[in-house]
């Protein structure tokens, strides 16, 4: 069972309704499924929904296997974002 949002450290979002890159619908679900949060906004910090390195290196494999993307635990600390991670992608 996800948690929704508001509940978790104070984090309130606007859900971005119309995702239009398919990248980031699938980097929003994957940040989901591990983060056992929903919704999540593509910039609300991952740090702020309580994310760690381990929880970012799940994230990581699952990019990698589902969307066939390298990324480093790095460009997180630097792109907090899924809007953010979707610019390093580019």
């Amino acid at each position: 069972m996800y948690r929704n949002i508001r509940q978790v450290n104070g984090v309130s979002s606007v859900l971005d309704n119309a995702v239009v890159d398919p990248r980031a619908a699938e980097i929003r679900a994957i940040w989901e499924e591990v983060l056992e949060i929903s919704p999540i906004a593509l910039d609300d910090d991952i740090f702020d929904l309580g994310a760690h390195s381990l929880t970012i290196t799940q994230i990581i494999a699952r990019m990698r296997k589902r969307l066939g993307v390298e990324v480093n635990i790095e460009d997180f600390f630097d792109n907090p974002t899924i809007r953010g991670v979707l610019e390093v992608l580019k």
